[in-house]
């Protein structure tokens, strides 16, 4: 049972809506099957942004705990992104070749046991390590989001790549502040939440995400994802040991090397076939300028969401509720920014109750 392009009977080809009509719209039956999918691509991505940050509120008592420096605890912070870095290009080129919904299953699992391996991590560098790993696991952000075009139809494409961006941000802004209410109750409890919400969208992901596989035969970069690991990290390295303890020859030939292997990264990605950075894009001036904007950006947002807390708890001695609860108000301003351009009832509805919180926003702080 198999169709041109190499699908499987039932899935979604690479150059077709799902189960299109003869006139080319979607029919009814694959837009409902669609609209039944997003909720759960969406939770995933909340989920991924919320791990980036939900562990901020417990970064002073690691370094109470393991008695660690303080680069090792901006690692822990970092670590997550690295890991991220290296798993977008290798799981939206996995998903091209395997399927969609294969990798959002592997990269949930992933999440849960990398959550529960973190609540028990026995040592600093232990926790590093797993950190890193599960923003390796996170990297599914592309192919979430080429997910949701496959399965959309094209008049709601923008609409639903709206709500991905808002369930992006949302995340980003509310993990600090759902790792400090949870850290006042038991820290464990930071990272063991997600576990039961993964598992349930693992159990419902079969049911309710339908395939979509690309067929492409490129071959995955390996040598480019080498070339930039040995690139990044004494990259980060450097950066990070001379903020904490002054520029020495040594750290610096470090970084030197990273900004070498960095050029030669550069260099194979010019060359292959296949490669994890397509740098032709950047000739186009709107997609450099949309991509630096968007860098600086995120930089700046993970530096501030780092900063603050550490500042609120080791600098003015606030506890970990009080340091939480003072970004309540930012993660429900933003969430009803992004939301406040959509029309659709759902959207209203979440706009309805985030005016509620606003107008009992005192109540609440007070509680």
């Amino acid at each position: 049972g198999r169709l041109r392009g190499g699908t499987m009977r039932g899935e979604v080809g690479p150059d077709s809506k799902p189960d299109s009509t003869p006139d080319g719209a979607p029919d009814s039956a694959a837009v409902k099957a669609s609209g039944r999918a997003l909720p759960t691509l969406l939770m995933v991505i909340f989920i991924n942004l919320v791990g980036f940050g939900i562990v901020i509120p417990l970064l002073p008592f690691y370094a109470k705990s393991f008695q660690a420096p303080a680069w090792q605890i901006a690692l822990i912070f970092s670590a997550y992104s690295i890991g991220a870095f290296f798993g977008e290009p290798f799981w939206g080129r996995l998903s091209d070749r395997i399927g969609r919904r294969p990798v959002l299953l592997i990269t949930m699992a992933a999440s849960a046991v990398g959550y529960v391996a973190l609540a028990f991590a026995p040592g600093i560098w232990a926790a590093v390590a797993i950190r890193g790993a599960m923003g390796f696991f996170s990297g599914n952000v592309s192919a979430i989001q080429g997910y949701i075009i496959d399965i959309s139809p094209r008049e709601r494409v923008a609409g639903r790549l709206g709500l991905f961006g808002s369930a992006f941000s949302i995340g980003f802004v509310a993990g600090p502040v759902l790792g400090g209410l949870l850290t006042a109750i038991d820290w464990r409890l930071v990272f063991l939440i997600n576990v039961p919400v993964l598992a349930v969208l693992f159990l419902l992901g079969p049911k309710l995400n339908p395939e979509y596989r690309a067929g492409t035969g490129e071959p995955f970069d390996f040598i480019g994802v080498g070339l930039s690991l040995l690139a990044i990290l004494p990259i980060v390295y450097s950066i990070k040991t001379m903020a904490s303890e002054g520029a020495t020859l040594p750290v610096a030939a470090v970084g030197v090397v990273g900004v070498v292997m960095f050029v030669f990264f550069l260099m194979h990605q010019r060359r292959t076939s296949a490669p994890l950075l397509d740098l032709k894009l950047f000739r186009n001036v709107q997609f450099s300028a949309a991509v630096t904007v968007a860098l600086f950006g995120m930089m700046a947002l993970g530096g501030m969401s780092y900063l603050t807390g550490v500042y609120l708890q080791s600098v003015l001695g606030h506890d970990v509720l009080a340091a939480a609860l003072a970004g309540v108000e930012n993660v429900v301003k933003v969430a009803r920014g992004l939301l406040s351009g959509n029309t659709e009832q759902i959207e209203e509805r979440i706009k309805q109750v985030l005016d509620e919180i606003v107008a009992h926003q005192d109540e609440v702080i007070i509680f």
